[in-house]
């Protein structure tokens, strides 16, 4: 999605305003606006990371992506899922309305995002092939991901650890992301 592609403003509950605008204004505007994102597991229990092209390498979600005007979170999920990973599978919801106020220090750039969370199960043969969104995945526990979070929080995107916090909550975990002076799991 490009600067100029539409997005729908929501309010603090995720309630569609009326207004649509820019991505690139609700960015610098920091105004709310939806995001969904898809946690992507293999049958091992592995998740696949996106290693983000875009965002200085930081790790993310394995899909994701902004929620076009006139949109629902159900539908840029699958559409997410098939432009960054070619997958047309099962979508399971985890959780919609989840808001991700993020800072960014390295950059100075603070965005608001408000998420709805699913997960996918890859087929077992299926193999990441390089996208023209996504050049590289890699695989990852969900415990090694929450101990590197917590250690190197710079190294995630923080959508990532909202989406992840979002999961973590939905399956009872006793794991918690702790960074930037935020229990992730508790947004």
């Amino acid at each position: 999605m490009s600067d100029l592609e539409k997005v729908d403003v929501v309010d603090k509950n995720d309630k569609l305003t009326g207004q649509t605008i820019t991505m690139g204004e609700a960015h610098t505007s920091v105004i709310p606006h939806r995001i969904s994102a898809v946690l992507v597991f293999r049958s091992s229990g592995k998740l696949l990371v996106q290693v983000h092209a875009w965002h200085n390498r930081r790790l993310d979600h394995s899909v994701g992506g902004h929620v076009s005007a006139g949109e629902d979170y159900d539908t840029a999920a699958k559409r997410e899922m098939e432009e960054e990973l070619g997958l047309v599978i099962p979508l399971s919801k985890v959780a919609e309305g989840v808001w991700s106020d993020e800072y960014y220090p390295k950059d100075n750039k603070r965005v608001v995002h408000v998420f709805g969370v699913f997960v996918a199960e890859v087929p077992n043969d299926w193999r990441f092939k390089e996208t023209e969104e996504v050049d590289m995945i890699v695989e990852m526990t969900v415990e090694e991901i929450v101990a590197m979070m917590n250690e190197s929080p710079d190294k995630f995107l923080q959508g990532f650890m909202t989406s992840l916090g979002a999961y973590l909550r939905h399956i009872g975990s006793e794991l918690k992301i702790n960074a930037y002076g935020k229990n992730w799991g508790k947004l």
